[in-house]
């Protein structure tokens, strides 16, 4: 699996991940892949004191962080079909 990806399966659902190096701030995260239809679940965790997520759309999120308190990373999961 690659650092930053996606998986289709079957019956319609789509698995997507990925890996970001960012500054404290808000920034767009953008999908690998659009979502077709429903995004059902976007989840992230970081070095950040915070980390917000807001707007998932069928092609990427919105993310607000806080104060850097290691090396400036971001991971995330979404769950869509």
């Amino acid at each position: 699996l690659e650092q930053n990806g996606y998986i289709k399966f079957a019956n319609g659902l789509i698995l997507q991940w990925g890996l970001t190096s960012t500054e404290a701030g808000r920034y767009p995260a953008p999908f690998p892949i659009a979502f077709p239809n429903a995004v059902f679940s976007v989840v992230a965790v970081s070095n950040y004191t915070s980390c917000a997520i807001s707007k998932p759309t069928l092609t990427g999120f919105n993310t607000t962080l806080g104060s850097d308190t290691g090396d400036g990373l971001l991971w995330w999961i979404a769950v869509g079909r």
